[in-house]
Parts: structure tokens; C-alpha cells; sequence
């Protein structure tokens, strides 16, 4: 009777792990974002960190975020215009770190190179 009871029990423990894995997926360094929504994006033009957080700060290079609005997206490409830029900037979507600071925050982040999201935690590669 042990025996058929492990048996049963670990299909169920199975399909938890599969749920527990897709709970954390929202971390997996994907943010979706829409056309006409405003984020703070790095202000620097060279350094390559392409940080998009919900939440205002500095990014991974020392830069401060800026407001700025998507003007479009395509693909893993979202596109932002700020005050004072000359033209729209591109930005990757999906990035190589991501906020640590779980699922109690509401701080959403994701950069190209590390650094801290706006919350002050640290950012996660991915």
C-alpha cells in the first residue's frame, strides 16, 4: 500500500513544480509593454543597458531613468520618445536582468547590463 501511495503521489508533486515554475516565470526578465503607456527608461544614448522600470531611479550605468512614452513596439522592440530627445529610442523588451524583489513589489524592471530597479533591489540575471 506504501508503495502505490508514492506512485500516486508523484504525479500531483509533478504538476505542483510545474505550477510553482510558471508563478516565477513573470520574472524571466519579459516586460510587456503597450503603445502610449509611460515608463522610466535610461536617459543615456550610448551605454547599451536599455533599462524600462515602472518605478523612477538610477539605472545599472549611473544614469538617471527618465519618463518616457512607448511610441510603438515590435516584437522584443519597444519604442520610447522622452522630453528632449530628438527622436524615439529603442529599447529590448525582453532583458538579460530582471527586479528581484518578487512578487510583494510592484516594481517591474528589466535592464540589459546589472545594476539596482527603482525599489532598490538588486537586479537578477536571467
Amino acid at each position: 500500500m506504501q508503495v502505490r501511495r508514492s506512485w500516486l503521489l508523484a504525479p500531483v508533486l509533478l504538476f505542483t513544480v510545474a505550477l510553482v515554475g510558471l508563478a516565477f516565470q513573470s520574472s524571466t526578465g519579459k516586460l510587456e509593454v503597450k503603445p502610449g503607456e509611460e515608463y522610466n527608461v535610461c536617459g543615456c544614448a550610448t551605454c547599451g543597458c536599455e533599462t524600462i522600470s515602472t518605478e523612477a531611479g538610477k539605472c545599472g550605468c549611473g544614469h538617471d531613468l527618465v519618463k518616457a512614452k512607448v511610441t510603438k513596439v515590435e516584437g522584443d522592440t519597444a519604442y520610447f520618445k522622452a522630453d528632449g530627445w530628438d527622436k524615439e529610442r529603442a529599447f529590448h523588451t525582453t532583458g538579460k536582468y530582471a527586479c528581484a524583489c518578487g512578487s510583494s513589489c510592484a516594481c517591474k524592471t528589466v535592464s540589459q547590463k546589472p545594476g539596482k530597479c527603482g525599489c532598490g533591489h538588486d537586479l537578477k540575471k536571467v
